[in-house]
């Protein structure tokens, strides 16, 4: 591949990665305004009208679940970013390469582990919510969707800026 058809494709992989980390800090959003929602009006009724919503306990831990499966991908960039780096190196030594190497195999063995244990648990569960008549099966099939998304993202955020060779 040529050094111009490599920058396209590593500007194409960066504006995908971006893309898709702005749609998923969305996502996020817009589920903890639904959770907010639905606690507030939960605890409006309990308190206010002596009543309670049917599921709203199970419903808030589904939004739980959803926005920690939305949000996982975004972990291994940016201020907060849970990485492991076994050793800190002078700032442009000879080691940081190695270290970053590391720290990025790291993150990408942790997404496929996840990916691919949520996916086999997934297959295991059996049975459905009796509230609110959701597949059991669906909370560790939405982890291993999260572990892929944050493999995938990882590798375009990589391929963006040219160190996934």
């Amino acid at each position: 591949m040529g050094a111009a058809a490599a920058t396209v494709a590593s500007r194409l992989a960066g504006g995908l990665a971006r893309g898709l980390e702005r749609a998923l800090h969305a996502a996020c959003g817009i589920v903890l305004a639904l959770a907010l929602a639905l606690v507030f009006a939960t605890t409006l009724q309990r308190y206010a009208l002596s009543s309670g919503y049917l599921g709203a306990e199970e419903a808030a831990t589904w939004l739980l679940l959803l926005v920690a499966c939305l949000g996982f991908p975004l972990v291994a960039d940016g201020p907060l970013a849970m990485r492991v780096e076994l050793y800190a190196p002078a700032p442009g030594g000879r080691g940081e390469a190695l270290r970053a190497a590391l720290a990025e195999a790291f993150v990408l063995a942790a997404c496929l582990a996840l990916a691919l244990a949520g996916a086999k648990a997934a297959l295991a569960v059996g049975g459905t919510s009796p509230l609110l008549g959701l597949g059991e099966w669906l909370r560790p099939a939405a982890l291993a969707a999260s572990g892929a998304a944050a493999f995938v993202l990882r590798a375009l955020v990589l391929a963006g800026q040219g160190r996934a060779r």
